[in-house]
């Protein structure tokens, strides 16, 4: 699907209305630090994501972090605003989907303050129409149970949205429809958050990141990806 960010960019500035030029440098800027951060880092004589253009013909066959580009959702009643809650560090790393499972990052910016979801009802609908698999759709709490109904707090958004992930994972595994990128099968460690993004009224669509891992038939196998 089509989304604010691009491969060639991650946003610095968070929960601030969208804009496509506000998505055109820091990606580029960040990939040396996640590459020396990241877990998955390679052995020193592998050039790291950020020494390769997109248009070299190493590109396709070095891990790297990367934008998930989602398949276009065709639903929904009315037009969502576009907006884009982004869900930032201090550190300036990833979000991980697995420590927002566990709301382990206490350096998440706004963690303990109400999401920016605009006027969002009690519910909300996380769609996740990842390319090649069944589209996973489901409502989400979007406020807390107070007197005021707030939003739910930052950590608690992401972690729903973690939750909702690992639950289409095991779907797919289950029916035996793995979701596969780059012929290699979906893990949660792969994935980080950077966003949820406002498409129709009351739906929106989480903006992943994916950290792409060789694919065990070769480089061959990857050229037609």
């Amino acid at each position: 699907m089509s989304h604010p960010f691009s491969n060639d960019t991650l946003p610095i500035q968070p929960n601030r209305p969208a804009t496509p030029g506000t998505y055109m440098q820091r990606y580029t800027q960040d990939q040396a630090r996640i590459w020396n951060a990241s877990g998955h880092r390679m052995h020193h004589t592998v050039p790291a994501p950020h020494q390769i253009t997109r248009h070299s013909s190493l590109a396709p066959h070095i891990p790297r972090w990367e934008y998930l580009q989602l398949n276009s959702y065709g639903g929904g009643r009315g037009q969502g605003t576009g907006g884009v809650v982004e869900f930032v560090r201090g550190s300036r790393q990833l979000l991980l989907l697995t420590d927002a499972l566990d709301e382990t990052c206490p350096d998440l910016r706004d963690a303990e303050r109400s999401a920016p979801l605009g006027d969002v009802s009690s519910k909300m609908s996380i769609r996740i129409p990842f390319p090649g698999a069944e589209p996973y759709t489901r409502q989400i709490t979007a406020r807390r149970s107070t007197v005021k109904g707030e939003p739910v707090f930052m950590k608690v958004l992401a972690r729903k949205i973690a939750e909702e992930m690992v639950k289409y994972i095991v779907r797919e595994q289950r029916a035996q429809t793995p979701l596969m990128y780059r012929n290699m099968p979906v893990r949660l460690d792969q994935l980080a958050l950077c966003g949820v993004q406002n498409i129709s009224d009351g739906s929106w669509v989480p903006i992943f990141m994916i950290y792409t891992l060789p694919d065990p038939r070769g480089p061959a196998a990857m050229v037609a990806m």
